[in-house]
């Protein structure tokens, strides 16, 4: 997952890739970026939303072996699957990597090498609506219950092929995403960008822009490691001049054109450095 139109369902017709019209995961964070082998960590997930409604969440680790669920061997269901609550359309959960990188290696056929390009499993996160995902019911209960999953439980088989039960859902107020994350092997890890804004006055927590006039955002990414990051924008109100931009400069400017009637909404974008490092910027929006 790298945006948020690669994460979940985008809008389709004649809108633009970057307006915001329902509920999407935008991003799942980790922190650190680039854990080791058995390395405790932190998942943050960034959910976009333009209705204030109250949401229910799952995140989950499913890495694919022959149609099942690589993490089942762990027999810990608690350390890969969770349903963390989600406040101010944020959440996040503790988690670690598997510590016998070896033995993990083996048992998804990947060779050690491969891990830092494919990622050590493979993450998923679902945000819906209260009550509309049974799903996450099913993970919430099955957790409650202390006990292993087998691989042919019924929810087993939902968490290795979320196609089983996503043509059920409702088209509105269900967003799924999925990523990768890789493990670092050997040297230092490659930390999340830090994007801050640099176009907001002294003390103004939100943007304010005039119906029909266009705002300039810019922002600089305080931990480019990598030679390029990329920005993916996202607002309920009005729409920004691409969907996404890539940059070899810290710096990155974006133009938000505004709606022709007043209202107000919210900004989002995402940062992407394409090794496993996200950031998540957000600022309320008023159109006058």
């Amino acid at each position: 997952m790298v945006s948020a139109c690669l994460a979940s369902g985008c809008s389709g017709g004649q809108l633009h890739g970057s307006m915001l019209t329902d509920l999407r995961v935008l991003a799942v964070q980790a922190d650190p970026a680039q854990p080791a082998p058995g390395e405790a960590l932190f998942l943050d997930v960034s959910v976009g939303d333009p209705i204030d409604r109250d949401l229910e969440l799952a995140v989950w680790s499913c890495t694919s072996v022959e149609g099942d669920c690589a993490e089942l061997w762990l027999d810990d269901d608690a350390a890969w699957m969770a349903t963390p609550t989600v406040i101010d359309r944020h959440a996040s959960v503790a988690w670690q990597t598997p510590a016998d990188v070896d033995a993990w290696v083996d048992l998804i056929d990947h060779r050690a090498e491969d891990l830092l390009e494919d990622g050590l499993v493979r993450l998923w996160a679902l945000a819906c609506e209260v009550d509309q995902c049974p799903v996450i019911a099913d993970i919430r209960a099955q957790l409650d219950r202390g006990t292993s999953l087998d691989a042919d439980d019924p929810l087993a088989l939902d968490l290795a092929d979320p196609s089983r039960w996503m043509v059920d859902l409702p088209k509105s107020g269900v967003s799924l995403a999925s990523r990768s994350l890789p493990v670092r092997l050997d040297g230092e890890s490659n930390l999340n960008p830090e994007v801050i804004e640099r176009f907001l006055p002294t003390g103004a927590e939100a943007i304010e822009v005039a119906a029909g006039d266009v705002a300039q955002l810019s922002f600089l990414n305080e931990n480019r490691q990598d030679n390029t990051f990329t920005g993916y924008p996202m607002t309920t109100l009005g729409r920004f001049d691409v969907r996404s931009r890539k940059s070899s400069d810290p710096t990155m400017n974006f133009q938000l054109a505004a709606p022709d009637e007043p209202g107000e909404g919210d900004v989002w974008v995402v940062f992407a450095d394409g090794n496993g490092g996200y950031d998540v910027w957000h600022a309320p929006l008023v159109v006058r």
